[in-house]
């Protein structure tokens, strides 16, 4: 009974949340991220794979998922946060924005604040509080990464720090997301109320404390990253781990800052620092491996596969190496388009997938033929590609970090 009546009380003020004032700025900012992707996709695929518009519902979809769990995350450990910070967060996270997109997570305007007020005593914020909301954001961004993550990835040639032309894939996320967070008040609150068990809350709250409410807020979260020593999905799933430890770190300083104030500062400290460590050793690791998306010797490497394509109806992946086409080797991609110039009907591909292990695919393709594969082939050479150290390319951005929250 006790949670079906926090489930009906999030979800009442959770619904208040998308007309909360920022919510609209939140959509528009994931608007023209999606428009800047989508061109981005047109410009390195010749056309975009899913419209705008189902890239911010699909975004927005997982955002309400996640934030209605974290919202119950956040109630049920008891994490309330003062009503100034909540006033103050966004407005300077905005500020930062004009600095650096990163900057707009809330791990920089959460530590900015907490460490003003405990050095100069104004704001009153409740630093505990603060620490624990950049927690639950960050925990709920390793899951969206989890869920959503790996979709759409942009395949791309990139030039390494070595002037090798290498694949990669591009990834760039933006999600909304609503809560329902609990505030602390020094009143007593009339309304609906829920009697919470007398372990309630684990977070202590902030002295003077008699009530707390829900209230509704909205959050975003953005994730970029380049897969380019890892297939993305083993990347997206390293990045969220990372994430998530970072997240759970968080939590655990938060309860310890409501018990002892040194922890406070040290918690104020490594919302910034450690969301900026998370961030570089990221970018170290794809820095000191080795590429996987390389053009072999022999064979035709695949890079990427287009949606309802005969390559994805066959089955391959990026990563495949094709050896053989219907008995024929195949070398270059002029060898490969001999083989389909005559559309055939039936198809059959010899090769190795990303770890090396035989691989054979076939299709049937009545009553026309194939003519055209529809997969993205690694080059043994090619003079069109993106360096990775030119500042004015629109894809730096995206290329030379790895971006989280």
């Amino acid at each position: 009974m006790l949670f079906l009546d926090t489930v009906n009380l999030i979800f009442k003020v959770f619904i208040k949340s998308i007309f909360n004032i920022y919510f609209p700025l939140v959509i528009f900012i994931l608007y023209f991220q999606s428009k800047r992707y989508a061109e981005l996709e047109e410009r390195v695929l010749g056309a975009t794979r899913t419209s705008t518009w189902h890239r911010v519902i699909n975004s927005g979809l997982y955002g309400l998922v996640a934030g209605f769990i974290g919202s119950m995350v956040a109630l049920w450990i008891g994490i309330s946060i003062d009503e100034i910070s909540i006033m103050l967060i966004w407005p300077l996270a905005l500020i930062l924005l004009l600095f650096d997109p990163r900057f707009v997570c809330f791990s920089y305007a959460g530590g900015i604040i907490a460490l003003i007020s405990l050095l100069f005593g104004w704001p009153e914020a409740y630093v505990p509080g603060i620490i624990a909301l950049v927690g639950i954001l960050h925990l709920m961004e390793s899951m969206l990464m989890l869920m959503d993550g790996d979709h759409d990835p942009l395949p791309m040639l990139v030039q390494n720090n070595r002037h090798e032309v290498i694949g990669a894939f591009a990834i760039q996320k933006f999600w909304p997301l609503p809560l329902a967070f609990l505030i602390y008040t020094d009143i007593m609150v009339v309304g609906q109320a829920v009697d919470m068990p007398s372990w309630w809350p684990l977070l202590k709250s902030a002295s003077g404390a008699v009530s707390f409410m829900l209230v509704p807020m909205i959050a975003a979260l953005g994730y970029s990253d380049i897969a380019i020593t890892q297939p993305v999905k083993d990347r997206v799933q390293a990045s969220a781990f990372r994430l998530g430890l970072y997240s759970l770190t968080l939590l655990i300083l938060s309860y310890a800052a409501s018990c002892y104030k040194i922890f406070a500062y040290i918690g104020a400290v490594a919302m910034p620092v450690l969301h900026e460590l998370v961030i570089k050793y990221g970018v170290w690791v794809q820095q000191r491996g080795e590429p996987i998306f390389v053009a072999p010797k022999r064979g035709l490497m695949v890079l990427d596969v287009l949606p309802l394509s005969p390559a994805e109806a066959m089955g391959l992946k990026a990563g495949d190496t094709i050896l053989s086409v219907n008995g024929r080797d195949v070398n270059s991609e002029d060898m490969l388009n001999e083989i389909l110039r005559d559309y055939p009907h039936f198809m059959w591909v010899d090769g190795v997938d990303i770890k090396g292990h035989t691989k054979s695919c076939e299709h049937r393709f009545y009553p026309d033929g194939i003519s055209n594969l529809g997969a993205i082939i690694m080059p043994k050479r090619s003079a069109v590609f993106i360096n990775m150290h030119d500042n004015n390319d629109p894809l730096k951005d995206i290329m030379n970090s790895s971006r989280l929250g």
